[in-house]
């Protein structure tokens, strides 16, 4: 028996992480353009540490907690034998740019980008800076490891994964 995966825990994963990718920026602004009144330089500097550790942690949670979850749906997933197509493969091919291979060999396949995110040895928010000079998350995990004897590192698009992954959903809905 397969342990009860329900969509819509899936889908409340996928928000959350798209949600993120988009507001790393504007919450960072709103950090820089409305200190408190009786906060020093240095206790923003410390509001936005908490901030990228807080973000670190929630992605990375909700990341692997969403990618177990399709794996064991993908593992149990039985389609019909006439099926002309894979909807795995059309929700991947959907978005461009999910699943960047930076380091090794890396199949293109939204079982892949699961795999990577579950086994990765390191995890780290790709950040970078606005022409304002805010330092923000990109929306962006650098994941890498070892699969046997060879080193991978690969660059997941968040939004783009969560997008894909509702996309899988839904078509497995009018399957």
């Amino acid at each position: 028996m397969q342990h009860p995966i329900n969509s819509y825990a899936i889908e409340e994963h996928a928000n959350i992480l798209k949600q993120l990718c988009c507001s790393s920026l504007e919450y960072l602004k709103q950090i820089e353009q409305n200190p408190s009144s009786l906060s020093h330089p240095t206790e923003v500097e410390i509001e936005k540490d908490d901030y990228f550790n807080w973000l670190e942690y929630t992605v990375s949670n909700n990341l692997i907690e969403m990618c177990t979850k399709i794996r064991i749906l993908l593992d149990g997933l039985e389609l019909p034998g006439d099926l002309p197509y894979s909807p795995e493969a059309e929700a991947y091919f959907e978005f461009n740019d999910t699943l960047v291979c930076i380091e090794g060999c890396v199949k293109d396949s939204l079982r892949e980008c699961c795999n990577k995110t579950i086994h990765a040895t390191s995890f780290e928010l790709f950040n970078k800076y606005t022409n304002d000079g805010i330092y923000y998350w990109s929306g962006i995990v650098i994941l890498s490891g070892k699969q046997y004897k060879n080193k991978w590192k690969v660059g997941l698009n968040v939004f783009n994964f969560c997008r894909s992954i509702k996309s899988f959903l839904s078509i497995l809905q009018n399957i």
